[in-house]
């Protein structure tokens, strides 16, 4: 090994080089919450069935009544 200094950018282009999977410095990745829109919508759509279920409950709960 050289005594010259370490150039940063060589240092960084070759981790990315080594590790494709690591995003290149200065890309913006995608956030882990990616996929939290659809993971959203269904909590949404349970909970209006639920709510249904909820209102029939208490329906036939005053019925028995």
């Amino acid at each position: 090994m050289t005594d010259k200094p370490v150039d940063q950018d060589d240092m960084t282009r070759d981790m990315n080089e080594s590790n494709p999977e690591q995003p290149v410095e200065g890309e913006v990745e995608q956030p882990a919450e990616a996929g939290q829109g659809e993971e959203t919508s269904e909590l949404e759509t349970l909970r209006a069935k639920l709510a249904e279920k909820d209102e029939e409950v208490l329906r036939m709960a005053a019925e028995m009544q």
